[in-house]
């Protein structure tokens, strides 16, 4: 038996903690994205020497579960311990997804097998966001996790992700903690800083957007009553119009019930003509319905009314603007695996008894943008 150097066993969880808890803690909403910059160093010593894949698994599972733990504890609704389906679901999610982010590991561990540690570090941040980008598609995409997202809160810096998109911000975040070269953190900066001083270009208008938030408990809201729920939001809504405001955004699924559902017209007509009253163009997220007719194809996940009507509802958002009768709305399309939708669930029916109306697996999927007006 090959005996266990316990000192070299609390070395490498203290590495997995510690970088496992920087990456976790450079996330929102914690303002600290800061911590993104240097928290693959704890993780580069954690794998150093590490020959085996074995080891070099455990080591990248430790830190990434300890990460998915802070970032995703909100998924299976273990604060409020109301839902069991809820919970079981969020706890597959912390078990699970953290074997996925092994993939840029191997790649790295069979890079430097070959060719060194000089060149499996400068490319490893490509590895990396070359799976952050695969990770952003399919129907078990998982986008909110991407590193890019950590700077949030660094208004300067995050422009940049005009020219480069989020997985630009993800790669520059990466040759930080590989190369530790403070131009590239500055550069970033500095542009975005210019920009800021200069927001308008190409003779476009900067708009006010007010965003309201009524601060209703998400695991509490489809059971409490939704006029009353819509009165915050029209209270604190006509506060801010005053203000001379352009638009106002509610939150996802802020309207907790099918407001375009034809039964449901009335509700609707008083949402439209407090937006005519007030002159501010609103965006909502709402919970939208599509029904089946006879004989119209459904597909195998949707749901079926007591009357026998197939139905899918979706996560959406709806746009309406003052005087103008035309609805825009758009469904949701990257849903969170198991959260809002059992992945894989047309394919395999058996899955769909894991569905229920909101929440767990509920929502409709589209495989491509659902924009209507």
């Amino acid at each position: 038996m090959v005996p266990v150097n316990k000192n070299s066993g609390r070395r490498e969880l203290s590495l997995a903690l510690v970088a496992g808890c920087l990456l976790g803690f450079s996330f929102p909403p914690v303002p600290t994205g800061l911590f993104a910059t240097v928290a693959f160093v704890p993780f580069f010593l954690l794998l150093e020497g590490v020959q085996g894949h074995g080891a070099a698994f455990r080591r990248s599972y430790a830190t990434f579960f300890i990460f998915n733990v802070i970032t995703l504890y909100w998924t299976g609704g273990f604060t409020h311990g109301k839902d069991p389906y809820l919970m079981a679901a969020g706890a597959s999610l912390l078990l699970a997804h953290p074997l996925f982010f092994y993939m840029p590991v191997a790649g790295w561990m069979f890079i430097r097998k070959r060719f060194g540690d000089l060149y499996s570090l400068c490319l490893f941040p490509f590895l990396w966001v070359s799976f952050e980008y695969l990770h952003s598609l399919t129907e078990i995409s998982f986008p909110w996790l991407t590193l890019g997202n950590t700077q949030t809160y660094d208004l300067a810096s995050i422009q940049i992700a005009t020219v480069t998109g989020v997985f630009g911000i993800s790669f520059w975040l990466l040759w930080l903690n590989v190369a530790g070269i403070l131009a590239l953190y500055l550069l970033p900066g500095a542009y975005g800083a210019s920009i800021l001083r200069n927001p308008v270009q190409g003779g476009a208008d900067s708009i006010r957007i007010a965003v309201v938030q009524p601060n209703i408990d998400p695991f509490e809201k489809w059971q409490q009553r939704s006029d009353l729920q819509l009165q915050v939001l029209e209270r604190l809504t006509s506060e801010v119009a005053a203000k001379r405001v352009d638009m106002i955004v509610w939150p996802e699924t802020a309207v907790p019930f099918y407001v375009l559902d034809p039964g449901n017209h009335p509700a609707f007509e008083i949402l439209r003509r407090e937006i005519d009253s007030l002159g501010v163009p609103l965006l909502t997220g709402i919970p939208d319905i599509r029904y089946y007719g006879e004989g119209e194809p459904a597909p195998r996940s949707s749901k079926v009314l007591q009357d026998g009507r197939r139905y899918d509802n979706y996560n959406s958002s709806m746009l309406l603007q003052p005087g103008d009768p035309e609805i825009q709305k758009y469904a949701k399309m990257i849903l969170v695996p198991f959260a809002e939708r059992v992945p894989f669930s047309e394919a395999l029916s058996f899955l769909n008894a894991m569905q229920w109306n909101f929440g767990l697996g509920g929502w409709g999927w589209v495989a491509r943008k659902r924009c209507s007006t």
